[in-house]
């Protein structure tokens, strides 16, 4: 929030320029609308346009800080239930917490493995001979260790965890969403005010001297 208020301050200062008859060359405007979308806009005059897109960028921050958040509650939300109730191990990487939402058990996952591994390399053998150094190979290469050994107390618990991971992954793909439209709307902004052209009034938004000899912030929204 600190980084968006000193983007806001930013543009209100080269608004603010603008509004004393200042132009400001294209790549200005295109500069504004980069930091913040639909800023471009209303320094140039298009006021209904311009807080459109600032509107959306923030309802976009709001969204993509809120889903960071839940993103990383969840993840350690459905690691410390899962070490809890199967034994395991919290350090480990994303495959092995998506094994877990499957597998019963890490001796389970295990003796599946081993079992495709027997089946594909020594008995239906698709070179016509069985290979026990693949066979060895695979099976070292796709089974848990002691270390990351897991058994959940009973399939309840896992189907509550298999929940818990359905919220992180949903909080993700809207944090990832989030950040589409952040960018999106920045594209389009730019491309906007490369086709806009100045209408020589006072931005939607400028400063203006107060009766008190300090400085008032102005905002005009035209429909």
């Amino acid at each position: 929030m600190k980084l968006l208020c000193s983007r806001l301050i930013l543009i209100m200062v080269v608004l603010s320029c603008c509004s004393s008859g200042f132009a400001l060359p294209k790549i200005a405007y295109a500069g504004m609308s980069a930091i913040l979308p639909g800023s471009g806009e209303l320094a140039l005059g298009k006021s209904t346009r311009g807080t459109l897109m600032i509107a959306t960028d923030l309802l976009a921050i709001t969204s993509f800080m809120s889903t960071s958040t839940d993103m990383k509650n969840l993840r350690n939300s459905y690691k410390s239930y899962a070490s809890l109730y199967a034994g395991a191990n919290p350090e480990a990487n994303d495959r092995y917490f998506q094994d877990l939402q499957n597998y019963l058990s890490s001796a389970e996952y295990n003796q599946y493995h081993e079992m495709m591994a027997r089946n594909y390399y020594l008995i239906y053998m698709p070179n016509g001979v069985y290979d026990l150094e693949a066979y060895e190979a695979y099976v070292t290469e796709n089974s848990y260790a002691d270390s990351l050994a897991w058994k959940w107390q009973n399939a309840v618990h896992q189907k509550k965890y298999r929940g818990i991971r359905t919220s992180y992954q949903t909080a993700r793909l809207n944090h990832n969403l989030s950040l589409g439209i952040l960018i999106l709307n920045r594209v389009i902004s730019l491309i906007d005010v490369a086709f806009i052209k100045p209408e020589g009034r006072p931005p939607a938004m400028y400063f203006s001297l107060a009766e008190d000899s300090g400085l008032m912030l102005n905002y005009r929204l035209d429909f």
